[in-house]
């Protein structure tokens, strides 16, 4: 049974939250206690109060006094370059091998006047000109992340009372250019032979690199239109150099249908492979370089390999809605695939907003003329294309009409 607690006590106990910082106090409704929340040695603490609201209050007040003769910050003083060596050494055996050398190149990149400040004294306008001297956008996200990590690590070491860069830049939406089907097929007749299939995979089903770096022959099945994805591929270069084999995301492997234009482009380097070989048996961190060649023989913005995913989502969501665009994403919640990867046009949106004022005989009129815009024969185009701008036109009108029945009394 849900104890609900009533709003005077909720408001109650905002005002006592206010003066137990940094404790808190919470209720619990499914057995109707009060808890206090504590941070002690890097870890949390609940502690259970009673039921009432005053008696819990009051045993919160004793444990808030015996904080105030304990320092919540250590006096020992520390560099941000000390306590990274201190911390990567205690967490080093924990963490993956890719992990690793994300870690140390990362860090390599955080400027030195930085690193040499006092860590209590660093503010977040420090951080923010540190980053502003990392000029690969990129970059500087992932400098961004690990130096929260670090400073998260700080407040729990109890070294600082918060962090001063909170990582709020999770899920952002990448900037993606909208590009349209003509000029993605023009970027895949121009990239070279031996980056098409990776460039195809990407723009078509929406394949991450690592993705597709792990491809086999075995793995593509024409006959019946399908490939398998079963994971993704880390390459590490330097002295401890590896070449890592992951499972999915989601720890399942899935199968995607393949378009028949993709069988096209894809069939030239699969012929003659043996099938346990890879797609790529190099893996390949010169598609970016390509591609942007490619976009410029094009005519077409610059992408890089994974804005190619962006555009391959976007495109599924406003052709085949969003359930499919999770699909080929590979992602268990649909609100990550809405919120990363909804690029939606501008010519799309204006589409919608045009058949959403249409009756249901021009909307059935205008979806058969879009359809008959990609027909081969010439005539049959040009007639489709007229016969969907008239469509256009009646729904302009309608639109007058109905603004001015609306402006009549």
């Amino acid at each position: 049974m849900t104890l609900l607690l009533p709003k005077s006590k909720q408001r109650r106990l905002e005002q006592m939250n206010k003066q137990l910082y940094p404790l808190r106090m919470r209720y619990r409704p499914y057995v109707g206690t009060f808890q206090v929340h504590s941070r002690r040695n890097g870890r949390e603490y609940w502690k259970s109060l009673g039921k009432d609201i005053e008696v819990a209050y009051s045993r919160a007040l004793i444990l808030r006094k015996e904080l105030d003769d304990v320092p919540l910050v250590a006096q020992r003083k520390a560099t941000l370059e000390e306590f990274h060596q201190e911390w990567r050494t205690r967490i080093e055996d924990k963490l993956a091998l890719s992990t690793k050398e994300g870690y140390h190149y990362y860090w390599k990149a955080v400027p030195e006047d930085l690193k040499a400040r006092e860590l209590a004294a660093i503010t977040e306008d420090h951080v923010k000109a540190a980053l502003k001297e990392i000029k690969k956008p990129s970059m500087r996200d992932h400098v961004a992340g690990f130096l929260s990590t670090i400073f998260n690590a700080a407040v729990k070491a109890q070294l600082i009372s918060k962090n001063p860069h909170p990582r709020a830049y999770r899920n952002r939406r990448r900037e993606v250019p909208n590009i349209t089907t003509e000029q993605l097929l023009a970027i895949f007749n121009n990239i070279s032979d031996s980056a098409r299939p990776a460039v195809v995979l990407a723009g078509m089903i929406g394949l991450r690199r690592g993705e597709i770096m792990r491809l086999r022959v075995e793995d593509f099945d024409f006959s019946k239109g399908q490939v398998w994805i079963r994971g993704s591929r880390t390459v590490i270069h330097g002295k401890r150099a590896a070449d890592i084999l992951k499972k999915t995301k989601t720890g399942k492997p899935r199968v995607l249908p393949l378009p028949a234009l993709a069988i096209k482009y894809l069939q030239p380097a699969i012929n003659g492979k043996h099938p346990q070989e890879f797609l790529y048996p190099t893996f390949r961190n010169d598609l970016p370089d390509r591609l942007r060649v490619a976009c410029r023989k094009a005519k077409a913005p610059y992408l890089n390999p994974h804005s190619l995913r962006h555009v391959c989502l976007s495109l599924l969501m406003e052709t085949a809605g969003p359930a499919v665009a999770k699909e080929y994403a590979g992602h268990k919640d649909l609100s990550t695939t809405v919120d990363v990867y909804g690029h939606l046009s501008p010519v799309y949106l204006s589409r919608v907003m045009t058949q959403a004022y249409l009756d249901p005989e021009l909307r059935a009129l205008l979806g058969m003329a879009e359809d008959l815009q990609h027909h081969e024969d010439p005539l049959v185009k040009a007639f489709a294309e007229k016969a969907s701008s008239i469509c256009v036109k009646l729904c302009q009108g309608q639109e007058k009409g109905l603004a001015g029945n609306r402006a009549s009394p």
